[in-house]
């Protein structure tokens, strides 16, 4: 559900197949992805100390 979550595709996209399993995995892995950036971002701009 994060892909529909996210704003990536629609529910209806889901029940109606426009939207494959495969497609389901690429982006839950760009999610996976930009989810990973963003947190080394965080960690990356964390004052040392």
């Amino acid at each position: 559900m994060r892909p529909v979550i996210k704003g990536l595709c629609g529910y209806e996209s889901l029940l109606d197949g426009t939207v494959s399993l495969a497609d389901l995995g690429r982006m839950n892995d760009a999610l996976d992805v930009t989810e990973e950036n963003e947190a080394r971002i965080r960690e990356a701009m964390k004052p040392n100390g």
